[in-house]
């Protein structure tokens, strides 16, 4: 995605951080506040960098930083949910409250990560292994 924007999910939006890595021990450039679809990036991605830390935003509902071993980090709900949640309260129950909040943020996450996961080809099927119970 960042080195071929025409490979890119329509509702995938790059954030402004990127960690890119040299093969073997050529060290880690990370940038911040970059413009991720800029000439500078993609030199250093021709140049053979890979990105091993991208920030990704979904439709304006979830923002993160993919890590290269699939970790989510830095995760914010954005605006949007923030204010379906916001419509969705009951008033000064607090409790009602966390309870509409978590829901619609855990089913953001569960849809945002499931499509995550098409977008990168899928989870892979392990061959069932012929280990006997002792």
């Amino acid at each position: 995605w960042l080195g071929d924007p025409s490979s890119r999910p329509s509702d995938l939006q790059l954030g402004d951080q990127v960690e890119l890595k040299a093969k073997g021990d050529d060290g880690v450039l990370r940038a911040r506040q970059v413009d991720l679809d800029s000439d500078e990036i993609q030199q250093l991605l021709e140049s053979g960098r890979q990105a091993s830390k991208l920030a990704i935003s979904l439709e304006g509902r979830l923002s993160f930083v993919l890590h290269d071993d699939l970790a989510l980090k830095s995760l914010r709900f954005g605006d949007a949910l923030i204010e379906e949640a916001d419509h969705a309260d009951d008033g000064d129950d607090a409790l009602a409250r966390l309870e509409t909040d978590f829901i619609l943020m855990a089913q953001a996450l569960s849809d945002d990560v499931t499509r995550l996961l098409e977008w990168l080809g899928g989870e892979t099927q392990r061959e069932p292994t012929a280990q006997q119970d002792t």
